[in-house]
């Protein structure tokens, strides 16, 4: 009967705290309307100020649709250089096509100051109607951008304390001019903060339960909102809602039941609220993968773009500078060719003139000319030898030059060649069954990893969200494991925990062992705990360099030492045994190369290479024959 009564009690707290957040609510309307209503009237009157004499003064044309702002550009979409906003995909001018700016000149500038007059720069636009910011005469629209959740009350009136408490947060001009507090962003220092946390944790209990000292403290935080020394504290409305704060305070105020029923709906409208916040939420986490994809896909087709024109240039000059080379060679044995043939002829010349001339002097100088004949022809050749060596040596070195760069090009010939048996698995000295082997034992591998990372490299977001996945490496984090030692030297026993490696579940010292059992409740991430095992082992044999950081080394280390891993899922399992079968019905089956890989093939694998067989769900499988066995087997044990 106690019991009851304490939980009776707990639950009139928290319908008197939910009373304090109307009464808060009452205490702030009339502050926050006027205040939203001047600044909305001094940005206005600032940028009609600007304007040319005799313009229009207001503009109802303008809409979320087709509204660019005044810092954005009708041709390039908004980015982190050129927009205003702290968050450029939330800005209108992320998306220009189909907007412009306003034609008055007034809803593209006060876009611009609305930006600017937010905390955080980062006004909430799916709030708020841009055709109203200029006719609507208490302001509200332009109030609402400054609220950091949608809702949809027309005033401050209708406004509950949670968007009411925004407003103040997050427009800069009101905290500058009518607010004591000088540091919003702290939620210790700051009530407001406070306030808004508090208005969370009531409307957003499970139990409809607060003790008496916690309900005091939530009070408290509302009277000193509402106590605000610089302007707050003068309002009518503020010093009435104080006084009913007190009076609820000390048990001196009845609830009615149309009041507790009323308070109980308007939690269930804010569950309702943050439930389609946080599907709005994921919407908006889809969108922007979509476009970060969209992006890279982009930037790959021009990186791809500009590999293929710089390899096109570089093989164009390669062709280029061998001509020029070869043309050279062949200028080099024209000129030695010519060189020759000119010497020769000069030498003849000067002999036919030697000849000529002792002709006439025949009888005159015999013996001089004969002697001068002989002479001309040994020097002639000398001379000859002479060029035809000095010839010959040029041709030798042009023909070393030649025989230099063929070499350096069959080198690099071999070397491309070597290089491309390297990458399709083909060793010359070994036999062709074990280059076969080889190859599919390659293959098989890059299957394995791009099928693990297609398949396994995610994770749902959460239980109650099973629909979103996302990226395993960013939330799964490795849980702590520890070596339990049972010492019965007393009755009941004790037990001594020493933190273990990752290494330290598949060694007991260096001896690896054949079968490990890892059991938990449902629920507590066994199946995470294997996808992470398979997205590791990826790592380890084909690292990705941005993946690095999520990667202990000692795990990376000892999957390394895996030369295969295979993860079965007998929960999708309902036939089947045989651990062979059961890895090529789940796995290989869905593999590029799954017409090269066979039963046999498998076998040879799993009893040459060292293998990681991870059975998930072992606990849902039951054999489907008459004959049940605890675990699937292997066909051939010995492997």
């Amino acid at each position: 009967m106690a019991s009851e009564d304490m939980e009776k009690d707990l639950y009139k707290n928290w319908v008197r705290g939910a009373k304090g957040l109307e009464y808060l609510q009452e205490g702030l309307q009339d502050f926050v309307g006027d205040k939203v209503q001047l600044c909305r009237n001094q940005s206005l009157q600032k940028i009609i100020n600007g304007l040319p004499t005799g313009s229009v003064r207001q503009c109802n044309q303008c809409t979320s649709q087709n509204l660019l702002p005044e810092h954005a550009k009708k041709k390039n979409a908004c980015n982190r250089n050129t927009c205003t906003e702290n968050i450029p995909y939330n800005c209108f001018g992320s998306k220009p096509k189909d907007r412009r700016k306003c034609k008055k000149k007034i809803c593209s500038k006060l876009y611009d100051e609305i930006v600017l007059d937010h905390s955080s720069r980062d006004p909430l636009w799916k709030n708020t109607d841009p055709s109203t910011w200029c006719s609507d005469p208490l302001g509200w629209s332009f109030g609402k951008c400054f609220q950091t959740t949608t809702g949809s009350g027309s005033s401050a009136c209708t406004t509950d304390a949670a968007g009411l408490l925004s407003i103040l947060i997050n427009n800069t001009t009101i905290q500058n001019n009518w607010l004591a507090c000088n540091d919003m962003s702290s939620k210790i220092t700051c009530p407001f903060n406070r306030a808004r946390d508090i208005r969370n944790a009531i409307m957003h209990s499970s139990k409809l339960e607060l003790d008496e000292p916690v309900l005091g403290y939530y009070l408290d935080t509302f009277m000193t909102v509402l106590q605000d020394a610089k302007c707050l504290l003068n309002y009518n409305g503020s010093k009435q809602a104080v006084d009913k704060l007190l009076q609820l305070k000390n048990h001196q105020i009845n609830i009615s039941l149309k009041d507790e029923t009323r308070l109980v709906q308007n939690r269930k409208e804010a569950l309702s609220e943050l439930k389609e916040m946080t599907a709005e939420g994921l919407r908006e986490i889809d969108e922007r993968i979509v476009a970060a994809k969209t992006k890279l896909e982009e930037a790959n087709r021009v990186a791809e773009l500009n590999i293929r024109d710089k390899t096109k240039a570089a093989l164009s000059e390669l062709g280029k500078r061998k001509a020029e080379r070869l043309c050279e060679i062949e200028k080099t044995e024209i000129r030695a060719t010519l060189n020759f043939i000119v010497e020769k002829v000069s030498a003849l010349s000067d002999i036919e003139q030697a000849k000529k001339g002792a002709e006439q002097d025949v009888n005159e100088r015999t013996k001089a000319a004969m002697s001068e004949l002989e002479q001309a022809r040994k020097g002639a050749a000398q001379d000859v030898k002479k060029i035809t060596k000095d010839a010959l040596s040029e041709l030798e070195e042009a023909k070393k030059s030649v025989q230099e760069c063929t070499k350096v090009s069959l080198s690099e010939l071999e070397g491309a060649r070597k290089g491309a048996e390297t990458s399709t698995g083909l060793t010359p000295h070994l036999s062709a069954a074990e280059d076969a082997y080889l190859k599919r034992k390659t293959d098989l591998r890059d299957d394995l990893v791009t099928f693990y990372k297609d398949t396994h490299s995610s994770i749902p977001l959460s239980p109650l969200f099973e629909e979103h996945d996302t990226p395993l490496v960013d939330f799964y984090v490795l849980p702590q494991m520890n070596s339990i030692e049972v010492q019965n030297l007393f009755p009941e026993g004790r037990e001594i925990k020493t933190p273990v490696k990752l290494s330290d579940m598949f060694k007991s010292g260096n001896k690896w062992s054949r079968e490990i059992y890892l059991i938990a409740e449902a629920g507590l991430g066994k199946t995470a705990f294997s996808k992470y095992l398979a997205v590791t082992w990826c790592q380890a044999h084909r690292p990705e360099k941005e993946f690095e950081k999520y990667f202990p080394e000692d795990a990376i280390d000892v999957m390394r030492e895996f030369d295969f891993l295979f993860l079965v899922f007998l929960r999708d399992s309902s036939e089947g045994c045989s651990i062979d079968n059961l890895i090529v019905n789940q796995i290989v089956q869905n593999l590029s190369l799954s017409c090269t890989m066979t039963v046999s093939s498998l076998q040879e694998i799993l009893h040459r290479e060292r293998c990681l067989v991870i059975l998930d769900a072992l606990d849902e499988w039951t054999h489907p024959g008459e004959k049940c066995v605890k675990v699937p087997t292997k066909n051939n044990p010995s492997s």
